[in-house]
């Protein structure tokens, strides 16, 4: 490991595509979902992807509290 980097670990949790949590997260693995889609440009209508091209994503989706 490289001594100038560094990592901060500033919670442990689930966020993850098949829900946010453990009980969302395995309820949604059990069922069979994946989670994942393939990504069309109607999915960020913005640009904002950036990064290497690729077909296949997964989507976070936060609420507001």
């Amino acid at each position: 490991m490289d001594a100038g980097r560094r990592v901060w670990i500033t919670g442990i949790g689930l966020v993850t595509a098949l829900g946010s949590g453990v009980e969302p997260f395995w309820a949604a693995l059990r069922a069979g979902w994946t989670g994942t889609a393939r990504v069309t440009p109607a999915d960020d209508p913005e640009g904002r992807r950036g990064g290497p091209p690729g077909r296949l994503g997964a989507l976070v989706v936060t609420t507001g509290r």
